[in-house]
């Protein structure tokens, strides 16, 4: 499947741009003001997912089943409850740097990865529990 759009994380939002006769045009602007540092779209399905980096208030997911139009929060991965990097730091994950849909055939299957060190997947979607 070729894709005329683009998806482009910013320090300042998200931008969608899409490639036309003349060059690219900017479609959409979302998260105006918030860092996007990444966004994918999944082929399988059309979702649209971005994460964001608030800083003070966490890593945040975001999808969109409508191009864009509209943005729901879904849960973003949590390390379990009592889990720890090393003796007495708590396993937080602050910073999502990748979000990769599984294979054709893992319709619902999801990966993302965080910093620290990290490796979260789904196997429903990332529908919220």
């Amino acid at each position: 499947m070729t894709s005329n759009r683009m998806l482009l994380g910013t320090q300042k939002g998200l931008l969608t741009l899409e490639y036309r006769r003349n060059g690219w045009d900017m479609i959409r602007e979302d998260f105006l003001g918030e860092p996007v540092p990444y966004a994918a779209t999944d082929p399988r399905t059309g979702d649209v997912w971005a994460a964001l980096d608030h800083g003070h208030w966490g890593v945040k997911l975001n999808r969109s089943k409508d191009a864009g139009a509209s943005w729901q929060e879904v849960h973003a991965p949590a390390y379990p409850e009592g889990a720890e990097f090393a003796d007495g730091e708590a396993a937080t994950a602050r910073y999502l740097w990748v979000i990769a849909p599984g294979h054709g055939d893992e319709p619902q299957r999801l990966y993302i990865g965080t910093e620290p060190g990290g490796l979260f997947v789904s196997s429903d979607g990332g529908t919220p529990g």
